[in-house]
């Protein structure tokens, strides 16, 4: 294998071993950051499998920056911006940031990071999916859940 392969795979690799051991989060957030600014330095161009790790290698280790969830009991359930809620939008903000970051440096272009306008056949899909899951998660959601977290009701006007 080539020297370029062992590089462009220790991001990934990295990733993976913060995915099977969540203490070295943090630290592989960190160094997966470094390596990405090191190897763009370098204009590597491993530097863009490094790059796909961070939008979820460094939110994975947000217990440590933004601390850990504490339960909230049923009011933090159907509060929608209780603590928990908020906390991972923050963590999705920083996570789609950067994404978005990652794009713009490595100059992407929209369809290079799968954005394109749909054809009919897919907008179509896409709408009736969201009607079928979004009426469907209501009457489904409660009795899935109802085994993990006890009955789930929805306060309604």
């Amino acid at each position: 294998m080539r020297v370029s392969g062992v590089v462009a795979g220790g991001g990934p690799a990295l990733l993976l071993l913060g995915a099977l051991v969540p203490g070295l989060r943090p630290l592989i957030a960190v160094i997966l950051l470094a390596g990405w600014v090191g190897l763009l330095l370098r204009r590597r161009p491993e530097a863009v499998a490094w790059a796909a790790t961070l939008p979820v290698g460094v939110p994975i280790a947000w217990p440590w920056v933004l601390g850990m969830d504490v339960p909230l009991g049923a009011a933090g359930c159907v509060a929608p911006l209780s603590d928990i809620v908020l906390r991972r939008m923050v963590v999705a903000g920083v996570g789609l940031g950067l994404a978005g970051l990652v794009a713009v440096v490595h100059r992407s272009s929209l369809e290079d990071i799968g954005l394109r306008r749909p054809g009919r056949a897919e907008a179509s899909v896409a709408v009736a999916g969201l009607v079928v899951l979004g009426i469907g998660g209501t009457f489904i959601g409660p009795v899935v859940a109802e085994p993990f977290f006890g009955r789930l009701e929805f306060a309604t006007p």
